[in-house]
């Protein structure tokens, strides 16, 4: 372990700098901003109960013509943000124009169309989201330059994490592949969203399909005619169930997979995830009622508080999806209407991709985790676990009776390290340390207590240590290292 060993440096260093026992808001990685309104054409400030910031302060939405509003957005920068937007209600498409910093947030111009191309005054559901976390397997994009062959999506229109930038690829006219190096593309989900083309030109976007790892997305672009056409566009994806913090909400996605089933059926379980409260995950079910019409049960996120529904069209046809309404099921949960159209504007029986969002913050059981193997016997282990507002005891075992000196690295990343080739065989390095703490007695005194903050903005954090002893007779390097233990952030 770099911070143990002292980068490998002989017996006699000084092996560890003690750090504070407190996690400080700088030790976490940073949180997503994530925000969502469903906007009404006529309404200055869309209704409390379906929108959401941050801060709490409000969304407000300006119609500048026919079909174009500027929507300010609190709390969210221009930079390193993702925007999707659906048609709700009435039979359209929403186009995302742009995004500019406002001072305190940004403006979001969004413009709406009828299924032909032609202005029209809509509603629609808009959902905003900025950088995350680095550990969550999730990332997205700005697609936005239509005719280029490929390019790297660097800078302030993209995340990916700590992970290598995403990359587009156009494979021909209006099609493409957007690849996010480190994720992978096995499960989860997508939403793409079209961005207006020239001279006010409305534009479609499909999700085709994903998978790989790392996952490849591949969208299609098309007119108003369904005709194909290179455009741009926004798209993301994320593995668990909602592309925010526990703390903050929760969320269940669904890829709608059997457009022409008869009767309820239980869409790919694969491709669908829940983390709410209302009732069990996993038992989501979807309903053809008529022609390109769907009723989306999902039993365990709420309907009511201040939530969003997104959808995308699935496929390699050209067509669009809007959200109809949401409301209570009977027995519990959310009820969502989806209903899909051919790009003639008609209904039609289609796929469609549905991420819906609600501000109810999820519970999380704090947990630990052993994982790798010690050497020589030490070992690490927790005696309570990580709870907000309590201290997270964890120890050393199996301590030599020659140690001289013990220590404990907490940190945020798994190295996996092997010190074989340093004089250490079967000893491994498992966390890249931001907190380390020596055990001058290692054999009396072998454990240490960090302190979790109360604060929410912790929960899921996931907390990796490590333990290890200075020992000359242990082997040639004198060190011998313990497995690691992982620490989940919990508030029960």
């Amino acid at each position: 372990m770099n911070s143990i060993l002292c980068n490998l440096a002989p017996i006699g260093c000084v092996l560890l700098t003690a750090l504070p026992a407190t996690l400080s808001a700088q030790s976490i990685p940073e949180s997503p901003l994530v925000a969502w309104a469903w906007v009404q054409p006529n309404s200055a400030t869309p209704s409390g109960g379906y929108q959401r910031t941050p801060s709490g302060t409000d969304i407000t939405s300006t119609r500048t013509g026919i079909g174009r509003f500027t929507v300010t957005v609190p709390d969210v920068p221009a930079d390193d943000t993702v925007v999707h937007a659906t048609a709700y209600g009435q039979n359209g498409i929403a186009n995302i124009v742009s995004w500019i910093p406002n001072g305190t947030g940004i403006d979001v111009d969004v413009a709406t169309f009828d299924p032909n191309g032609r202005p029209q005054d809509s509603a629609f559901c808009i959902l905003c989201r900025s950088g995350g976390r680095n550990f969550r397997s999730e990332g997205f994009a700005v697609a936005d330059r239509a005719s280029a062959a490929s390019y790297v999506i660097t800078g302030a229109k993209s995340w990916n994490g700590n992970r290598a930038d995403p990359a587009v690829q156009r494979v021909g006219v209006g099609r493409y592949e957007v690849r996010f190096p480190g994720l992978n593309g096995n499960a989860g989900h997508v939403q793409a969203t079209p961005i207006l083309g020239a001279q006010g030109a409305m534009r479609r976007a499909t999700v085709q399909g994903w998978s790989g790892n790392p996952v490849v997305a591949r969208i299609r672009t098309h007119d108003a005619a369904g005709n194909p056409v290179d455009g741009a566009f926004t798209v993301s994806f994320h593995r668990e169930a909602a592309p925010m913090d526990v703390a903050s909400g929760s969320g269940t996605h669904v890829w709608a997979n059997e457009e022409t089933a008869t009767g309820s059926y239980t869409p790919s379980t694969t491709y669908t995830d829940s983390n709410g409260t209302a009732g069990p995950a996993g038992g989501e079910s979807i309903t053809r009622t008529s022609t390109g019409v769907y009723e989306v049960e999902l039993p365990n996120v709420i309907p009511s508080g201040k939530s969003i529904a997104i959808a995308s069209i699935y496929g390699q046809t050209a067509g669009h999806a809007v959200v109809g309404s949401w409301f209570s099921r009977p027995g519990g949960g959310t009820v969502v209407r989806v209903r899909t159209f051919d790009s003639a504007g008609s209904p039609a029986d289609n796929r469609f991709c549905l991420l819906y969002l609600t501000n109810d913050p999820v519970g999380l059981f704090a947990d630990n985790l052993p994982y790798g193997d010690g050497c020589a016997g030490l070992g690490l282990a927790a005696n309570d676990r990580p709870l907000l507002g309590a201290s997270w005891t964890i120890g050393l075992t199996g301590v030599t009776p020659t140690a001289l000196l013990g220590a404990i690295t907490i940190g945020l990343a798994d190295a996996n390290n092997p010190l074989d080739g340093f004089g250490a065989p079967g000893c491994t390095q498992y966390v890249t340390g931001v907190a380390n703490i020596t055990l001058p007695n290692p054999q009396t005194a072998a454990s240490f207590n960090q302190v979790i903050p109360s604060s929410t903005a912790f929960v899921g954090l996931p907390l990796r240590a490590q333990g290890a002893t200075l020992d000359p007779s242990i082997n040639a390097l004198g060190v011998a290292t313990s497995n690691g233990l992982l620490g989940v952030v919990g508030d029960q």
